[in-house]
């Protein structure tokens, strides 16, 4: 990810108002503001936050945010954007020495009570929000891994069908205790039972490999059902993932998806809410 840092996106919003009679509407202004920054993929553009707000618009909205507040722009008139005569300004004093600045988070460094220096993370809330919980899910992934790596493989055929049952899957059965030419469980993809899909869990540290991969499609050939899932622990070969791929029927999930998955769904761990405070202008509007 190539963004720039918030600070230095400030002049070129500040500009492209300025060279735009004053004004333009939300989207445009951030079309504009994104050429003035090469560096940024479309991959840059297009990704999402865990709100699903798109990252990038996030970030110039925050900068315009912190303008209003600066009394550089305007922001009286909801989705307009308006430059003010202090914003014009401090366009034409500073913009001949304006570079771009790119870096994935900005950092400074402040002293308190002269004890020591620490470092405050200046990115938007929005984005700190984002960026701590994806450490959160990391870290308890990896507990999650650490838990099912230590119980008995039956317990983890269990835990896995419970999964496909919270992800919607219906009539789960597991049959792995009986040794069912391989297969550990079978579950249906619709309310019917017309279309059947037979699972795998292996708790393995070591490496799926292509053999499991195929063996796993036959028994599914055997037993005439329409798909499979073949979940594991630990990881797949690079065969392993291509044999699945071509297959065309199987679908191949490593331990780090499978605790994403327990995590999404709530099964193994607890979720606190946190309120978050928008403004409502809507209500503001309205009087």
């Amino acid at each position: 990810m190539t963004l720039p840092i918030q600070s230095s996106m400030e002049l070129p919003l500040l500009k492209i108002l300025s060279d735009s009679g004053g004004q333009l509407p939300m989207l445009e202004a951030v079309e504009k503001v994104t050429s003035y920054f090469k560096e940024i993929t479309e991959k840059d553009r297009l990704e999402k936050l865990e709100s699903g707000t798109n990252r990038w618009r996030n970030r110039v909205q925050w900068v315009r945010q912190k303008l209003i507040y600066n009394e550089e722009l305007d922001g009286s008139t909801r989705g307009i954007w308006k430059i003010t005569e202090k914003g014009k300004s401090r366009v034409q004093k500073e913009w001949s020495s304006w570079k771009p600045r790119y870096s994935e988070i900005e950092t400074k460094k402040v002293e308190v009570k002269n004890l020591k220096v620490i470092e405050i993370i200046s990115a938007n809330p929005v984005e700190r929000i984002d960026n701590a919980k994806k450490e959160i899910v990391d870290s308890v992934s990896n507990e999650i891994l650490s838990i099912l790596l230590k119980i008995e493989p039956s317990i983890f055929e269990d835990i896995v069908g419970k999964m496909l049952g919270k992800m919607g899957y219906g009539s789960i059965e597991v049959t792995g205790r009986s040794g069912d030419g391989g297969i550990d469980g079978e579950c249906s993809l619709d309310e019917l039972g017309l279309y059947k899909i037979h699972f795998q869990a292996k708790r393995w540290q070591n490496q799926v490999p292509a053999k499991e991969i195929r063996d796993f499609i036959g028994a599914i050939q055997t037993k005439r059902g329409d798909y499979g899932v073949f979940i594991t622990t630990s990881d797949f070969s690079r065969d392993a993932l291509e044999t699945a791929k071509k297959s065309g029927k199987v679908k191949a999930i490593n331990g780090r998806e499978l605790a994403k998955l327990m995590i999404k769904y709530g099964l193994g761990v607890k979720k606190d809410s946190l309120e978050i405070p928008k403004i409502d202008n809507d209500f503001f509007e309205g009087f």
